[in-house]
């Protein structure tokens, strides 16, 4: 009898922490699950805001073409030489601004829709992960669920760096756009600072 009750009382001693740990696993798994939704969820939701403020830009822009066509009409209408140059420049100016906000927002919004399908990508995996019949299958659907919160974030620095403003460099009235240079890659000056 003594036997026995040592064996259950040593069988306790092992079962007990393996319970504990299965269930601290399990919320784990649920922690992680519920932390990557949420990531893919809030950049979604960065993204549709970054598309409002792009898209409220490309309207300014496009008003602001169409004043300059009507200031332009009004110049040559008055007959004035330097107020018709004028008017041309700013025509050409706000068109070129105006191409610059139209090519944001449609790179934005293309992007704020590759968010929309990752969320839903993420939402179906965190189902797959609460479907999941055992732990190890779960822990697998998980890490593809955690792949989708990554591609999340990354899409989001696009949309970020899509909506840096990019000046353009006017040079004896010709306009020359602003390159972007990787921060990993040293710079044309920088180059041409160290050959010289």
């Amino acid at each position: 009898m003594k036997t026995f009750i040592a064996g259950l009382m040593l069988a306790s001693l092992v079962l007990v922490p393996m319970a504990a740990i299965s269930a601290e696993a399990a919320q784990s798994i649920s922690d992680r699950t519920s932390k990557a939704v949420g990531v893919a969820e809030a950049a979604c939701q960065k993204g549709l805001e970054n598309k409002e403020v792009a898209q409220k830009a490309a309207d300014l822009a496009s008003a602001a073409l169409e004043k300059a066509r009507t200031d332009l009409k009004l110049a040559e209408a008055s007959g004035d030489k330097e107020k018709i140059a004028a008017g041309q420049a700013a025509v050409m100016k706000a068109k070129l601004v105006a191409a610059d906000k139209a090519r944001v927002l449609a790179r934005v919004s293309s992007l704020v829709e590759r968010l929309k399908v990752n969320l839903d990508k993420a939402r179906a995996a965190a189902a797959a992960v609460a479907k999941a019949p055992t732990p190890a299958e779960a822990l697998k659907e998980l890490r593809t669920l955690e792949q989708i919160a990554v591609t999340a974030g990354n899409i989001l620095k696009s949309i970020e760096a899509a909506m840096k403003p990019h000046h353009p460099v006017d040079i004896i009235g010709i306009t020359i756009p602003c390159i972007t240079t990787s921060t990993t890659r040293p710079t044309p000056t920088q180059v041409g600072q160290i050959r010289g």
